[in-house]
């Protein structure tokens, strides 16, 4: 599915916040088709990262929630709210895992100072 954004986290955590806020019977929303969404950006975002690190995380994260589409299916709902929550700490984890530490600060006056 194209997707007519950057993919980026805050659009996964779009479709992450549809799928956890679901009821049974709460709402007309079809939670397979938000959970699908959510899937498929998460491969889409595993497949553009050619970051290891990050990489192990969201495949991760991926196994979690497509074990979330299964519970929903099978009207698991609890376990599938479980599973989707996993899904999203495992996204986030790999997140942060990937970005640099700061080490130093530069001042304007051109000293260095370790942190």
């Amino acid at each position: 599915m194209p997707f007519h954004d950057d993919n980026t986290m805050e659009d996964i955590q779009g479709c992450y916040m549809v799928a956890s806020y679901w009821r049974e019977g709460e709402s007309d929303s079809d939670i397979h088709q938000h959970l699908a969404h959510f899937v498929e950006r998460i491969q889409d975002k595993l497949a553009r990262n050619r970051n290891k690190t990050r990489q192990n995380w969201f495949t991760i994260a991926l196994e979690h929630a497509e074990q979330a589409q299964q519970h929903y299916r099978d009207r698991q709902f609890e376990r599938g709210r479980q599973s989707l929550r996993l899904a999203w700490e495992h996204l986030e984890s790999g997140n942060k895992a990937s970005r640099r530490h700061t080490t130093f600060l530069a001042g304007s006056d051109g000293g260095v100072q370790h942190v």
